[in-house]
């Protein structure tokens, strides 16, 4: 059986099990994440309708428009755990069928759009003082046409930065990524592949010390659907809808039904040939490959 062939199966299988869902008992997540790219996504849809050419370009300067249409995957979770399961601490990568994926701040950049260069920020060690990441969704609901532009700007900083980024499973924000928000100079300042990296290979690391030991895996913290959009860049079972856009993400805006079981996400990586997994990103623009680090 092919992994084309299997995908198709699944999608079959998919629409049987929401027919016939008394077939199949219910699945009991192992890991939870704060990161709901849906919700995100719906509120970016109605944010985008009060903000005016200003702030777009405001967005466009600091790199980070083009989360207004950040896909709104499924969490995916049994498939997700799954590939956490190939994680090795060692090597910072995947192995899968012997093969290391590293997961690199570059691999995070092309995914992205935001380039593999700045500072990197000590937030962690900062109390976590700021506003709640639910008030914040709350904020940027209320914002309307009239509301002033530095407003816009600086509540949807705070929103991307609570809500995708960095998201915390205790729903706080750190005092030093609410001051970044406040300057928009010094965001653009910031090398964010990179924090978004190493925050995710520290949660991947408890993670997976937590599933050996065989304790309760609880909640991950960090940017945790991004593994996702890893994995379709990564793995060949799913064709993009766009393959021409960029940044990463927006090539697989019609692929945001994606689902798998934990059983059928297990059974997916028996299927896979080492040609049919890429280790590095393909066809990489050159204006991608100038957000690369040097």
């Amino acid at each position: 059986m092919t992994v084309e062939f299997f995908c198709i199966l699944e999608k079959v299988k998919l629409r049987l099990r929401c027919v016939y869902g008394a077939l199949y008992m219910p699945y009991q997540r192992p890991i939870t994440s704060r990161c709901y790219v849906m919700t995100f996504r719906k509120i970016c849809d109605a944010f985008v309708e009060i903000i005016d050419d200003e702030v777009e370009q405001t967005f466009r300067n600091l790199k980070i428009h083009q989360f207004l249409k950040f896909s709104a995957f499924q969490q995916c979770i049994p498939l997700l755990f799954e590939i956490l399961k190939f994680w090795n601490a060692a090597d910072e990568g995947f192995v899968v069928n012997g093969d290391l994926l590293k997961f690199t701040s570059d691999e995070v950049s092309l995914l992205i759009g935001l380039p593999n260069r700045g500072d990197e920020i000590k937030w962690k060690v900062d109390p976590l003082t700021g506003p709640l990441s639910t008030d914040i969704k709350i904020e940027i609901t209320k914002l309307d046409r009239l509301s002033v532009n530095a407003t816009k700007i600086k509540t949807f900083i705070i929103f991307l930065l609570s809500n995708l980024f960095i998201p915390l499973n205790n729903h706080k924000t750190p005092r030093r990524l609410i001051s970044i928000a406040n300057n928009v100079n010094e965001f653009n300042s910031i090398n964010w592949a990179a924090c978004i990296r190493n925050f995710m290979v520290n949660e991947f690391n408890t993670i997976t010390n937590k599933f050996a030991m065989e304790k309760p895996l609880g909640y991950i913290n960090s940017f945790f659907p991004l593994i996702l959009i890893w994995f379709l860049e990564h793995f060949s079972c799913n064709k993009p809808s766009n393959p021409e856009s960029r940044t990463r993400f927006l090539r697989w805006e019609g692929n945001t039904e994606i689902y798998y079981t934990q059983e059928s996400a297990t059974k997916l990586f028996k299927f896979f040939k080492n040609n049919e997994i890429y280790l590095v990103l393909q066809d990489v623009t050159n204006e991608e490959a100038e957000g690369l680090g040097g």
